[in-house]
């Protein structure tokens, strides 16, 4: 297994898996926040494929063995948070 800084050219890699592992850390808060499965999917994408959103590849790092998603770290400095909280907003 290796661990992975998410870059442009790698996101769209792992981009199919994230929606899904993201729902796994607490689906009853985020199907209390987003209401369905399909628009909480379509967000985590967006926000995935928007640089310096807050789920934004850019600020990612995953494990992968054999090129396959195993988990995914999001984080960034404190801070930051509430740019990137911004930067969602359009998507």
């Amino acid at each position: 297994m290796e661990l992975l800084a998410v870059t442009a050219d790698t996101a769209a890699q792992f981009a199919s898996d994230i929606p899904k592992l993201m729902w796994s850390t607490g689906p009853v808060s985020h199907e209390y926040h987003f209401a369905t499965r399909e628009l909480f999917d379509a967000v985590i994408l967006g926000s995935w494929r928007h640089n310096g959103s807050l789920f934004g590849f850019d600020a990612a790092m995953v494990a992968a063995e054999d090129g396959q998603l195993m988990c995914i770290e999001i984080g960034m400095q404190g801070t930051e948070f509430r740019e990137r909280q911004v930067a969602l907003a359009p998507v």
